[in-house]
Order: structure tokens, then sequence, then C-alpha cells
């Protein structure tokens, strides 16, 4: 019985862990996404609800560039759909964040699926990518996304 004691938080340790490794892979992926179409296009991706569904802001698919972009989008960016890394939580791509709209820049963001991405899982995220100050910087944090700043993630 002592032996149960010890594996059920190790196990919980190395979902944890599993988990930052995903999310942070992931929030590269798209950044890296999107700096690709914003070079050949000279501009952002259309904000994008959810990615994890068929529409990705231009970023997969053709079919979904702005009119204005068709000629020099030389994608697909996005090489593989993003699964969701929790049951309820998906990432997204917003315009600006609302809270620092004058950075003008683009920011994707990773719902938190109503609580399954813990605080200490989030903290770690933003310490990996940025300065551990889920108020400032690159990656934001709050109780229902964890936001990153496109083209300043790197997995």
């Amino acid at each position: 019985m002592l032996g149960m004691g010890v594996v059920l938080p190790v196990r919980e340790q190395e979902r944890r862990e599993a988990l930052v490794q995903r999310i942070t892979a992931d929030a590269a992926q798209v950044s890296t996404a999107i700096d690709a179409y914003r070079n050949d296009t000279g501009d952002w991706p259309a904000p994008a609800f959810d990615l994890s569904s068929g529409y990705r802001g231009g970023l997969a698919d053709r079919d979904f560039v702005d009119s204005a972009h068709r000629e020099t989008w030389r994608g697909p960016y996005l090489k593989t759909a993003l699964g969701r890394p929790t049951t309820n939580g998906f990432w997204s791509m917003a315009a600006t964040m609302p809270i620092d709209a004058s950075r003008g820049s683009r920011w994707i963001r990773l719902h938190r699926g109503f609580g399954e991405i813990e605080d200490s899982v989030a903290a770690k995220i933003d310490m990996l990518v940025d300065d551990g100050n889920g108020a400032a910087g690159r990656v934001r944090v709050t109780p229902t996304w964890i936001w990153f700043e496109a083209g300043r993630v790197s997995g």
C-alpha cells in the first residue's frame, strides 16, 4: 500500500509536465505559422476562435485566406491540426489582447478548459516561455486564458 502513495503523485507530476511540454510546443507551432503567413502576405492572418476546429484563420487552408492575401499565400503554414490539450481546452487566435491592445501585435490564446489547466501548469508555462510574471510580458495568464504574443514564442 505504501507504494501507491508514492506512485500517484509521481504520475500526476508526469501528467502536468507532459501538458506543459505539449502546450509550449503547440504555442511555438502556431507562432511560427503566423510568422510565415505574415512574411508571405505582409499582414496578420484573420482571427480564429477555435484553431482546433476546421477554420484556422488561413493558416492551413487557402479557402479561409482573406482575398487580398491569396496571391501571396504560400501555405499551409499550420502543417498539422492542433488537438485539444485537455477535454475543454482549445487554441484561439485574437487580433489584440483586450487588456494590452496598444502593442499592435497578434495574440494566440489557450482556453484553460474550465480549470483543467491548473494555475501551477500555467505558471510553469509562463516561466519556461517568458518571465514568470503572468500579468506582464509575452505570456499572460488569466483565469480563463493563457495568452501568447505571436512571433515571440519559441519551443
